[in-house]
């Protein structure tokens, strides 16, 4: 066994983590890091709350944008009630509604920045999102975090080229895998959905083009020449 095998084995530390394969179209340079959150409070009142959690969010935006020294913005999704209480409970009264808000945090990640750059942007807002959380439960507020997590702002800016790369590689398969006689076309296409991403690291999102289409051969044109995929 290998000196590094042996270290790793009898270290507590967190080791080197595996890498999953991530399926994609094409890899990008992220230009966002984006922190999901949500802020509750216990309340009898609904439109009471809204003020406190507005205030709350408020404080994060501006903190946020404080400690990164970043384009930050925020991105409201929704406002709802939980009758049976939010993620931690702040009172055993389990008839009190809790008023929820939540959203999530977009921070611009500069082109110019490094690894090591990037990863202390990341870290400023995993502790933000520890102090937040904190400084919510002395106001008799919930605060919850997910993230940072490393997307692109406008995947969709991307979906002409992902297209013709989808293009070309679907006629190279057909050329090399139809007889001369019976030539392969994508037939039964529906459009194309919307850009998907997801985070490998700091440094790429991998992006890909849902396209569902069926490669059938198809009839020679009129005048004996087979028709072409993709046309």
């Amino acid at each position: 066994m290998s000196r590094a095998s042996d270290f790793s084995s009898q270290s507590s530390a967190p080791g080197v983590p595996e890498v999953a394969a991530v399926e994609s179209d094409k890899t990008v340079r992220p230009d966002v890091l984006v922190v999901r959150f949500s802020v509750s409070q216990e309340t009898g009142s609904l439109e009471q709350a809204l003020p406190v959690l507005k205030a709350a969010v408020d404080r994060y935006v501006r903190a946020a944008a404080e400690a990164t020294k970043s384009e930050v913005v925020p991105r409201l999704a929704g406002f709802g009630v939980q009758e049976t209480g939010y993620g931690r409970k702040i009172s055993s009264d389990s008839s009190t509604r809790y008023a929820v808000v939540h959203g999530s945090l977009e921070v611009a990640l500069p082109a110019t920045l490094d690894f090591w750059g990037r990863s202390a942007l990341a870290a400023k807002l995993h502790e933000l999102s520890r102090t937040t959380a904190s400084e919510a439960e002395k106001q008799k507020l919930f605060a919850s975090f997910v993230g940072p997590v490393p997307a692109l702002r406008d995947p969709e800016s991307h979906r002409a080229e992902l297209l013709e790369l989808w293009v070309k590689r679907t006629r190279a398969f057909a050329a090399t895998a139809q007889a001369e006689s019976a030539p392969l076309a994508p037939v039964e296409c529906t459009p194309p959905g919307a850009v998907q991403q997801r985070a490998v690291s700091l440094e790429e999102v991998a992006l890909t083009l849902p396209v569902s289409c069926r490669l059938a051969v198809v009839p020679a044109s009129a005048g004996g020449r087979p028709v072409a995929a993709g046309k």
